[in-house]
């Protein structure tokens, strides 16, 4: 009586881990962490131009984010504020070679985006752009300070 094996055999083995390896070396290098980055990051900015705008409320004051081309942060009176909720500065850097544009807004006690006190008459607009040219632009309502992803 002749007993069979079931199973893969250690060539059958290899041979696969080498097609894997092959497979991944070709595709990982395609893969643009930038342009797959800009969602979560423009994700996270809306996020936080909704806890400033909170956080302006709470605290009946003006705060301003304040942009620049690889990161943001939330100001008062010039000064980087303590986010409450973690203790630290409220300034954040992207990640994967994104950039922001836009313009420094103040927003007011609230929620309303602002300048030197005056409401805003159109939306103000910020752009996150990736190394592969992927963009998404988040604006804010000027009358109702809501924040919307396009």
């Amino acid at each position: 009586m002749q007993q069979t094996i079931d199973g893969f055999s250690l060539i059958e083995l290899t041979l696969v881990l080498v097609i894997l390896a092959i497979v991944s070396a070709t595709v990982i290098p395609r893969v643009n962490l930038s342009d797959n980055s800009v969602g979560t990051q423009a994700e996270r900015l809306v996020r936080d131009i909704r806890h400033l705008q909170s956080l302006a409320m709470q605290q009946e004051t003006t705060l301003t984010l304040d942009i620049s081309s690889n990161s943001y942060s939330v100001r008062d009176a010039g000064v980087i504020i303590t986010d409450p909720t973690n203790q630290q500065n409220f300034s954040v850097t992207l990640d994967y070679g994104v950039t922001l544009s836009g313009t420094d807004t103040d927003f007011d006690s609230w929620a309303r985006p602002v300048s030197s006190g005056v409401l805003l008459t159109g939306t103000r607009s910020f752009t996150l752009t990736g190394n592969g040219g992927k963009s998404i632009t988040i604006e804010v309502d000027p009358v109702s300070g809501f924040v919307s992803v396009l």
